[in-house]
């Protein structure tokens, strides 16, 4: 569990190019908190967690996410319910925190 937590982590602070040994490697979901807060934007870095994390790490399957935004803190919270059947837990709960700083979980 703490693994494939962490590998989240990783995979969202991370800049694309960041890495020389793997230039695709990392989301860079904190540029979405330099656009306006709402729901259009919230489902956009949904959009990005669905498609490419699980592209980053195998094993990464995730069964739901939610993003939400809040404008007035300029934050988005994200949750997610993970699969994890190969470490022989069911499901993962990660709940978290996107701003400008960066990913951090709760």
């Amino acid at each position: 569990e703490h693994d494939v937590t962490q590998a989240l982590k990783n995979i969202f602070r991370t800049i694309p190019g960041q890495k020389i040994l793997n230039p695709y490697f990392g989301l860079n979901l904190a540029h979405y908190c330099f656009e306006p807060v709402n729901s259009v934007t919230a489902d956009h870095i949904a959009r990005t967690i669905l498609i490419e994390a699980p592209q980053q790490d195998t094993r990464i399957n995730i069964k739901h996410l939610t993003v939400i935004g809040d404008p007035d803190t300029n934050r988005y919270e994200i949750e997610f319910v993970l699969t994890l059947p190969d470490v022989g837990k069911g499901l993962l709960n990660i709940k978290g925190i996107l701003n400008s700083d960066g990913f951090t979980t709760e």
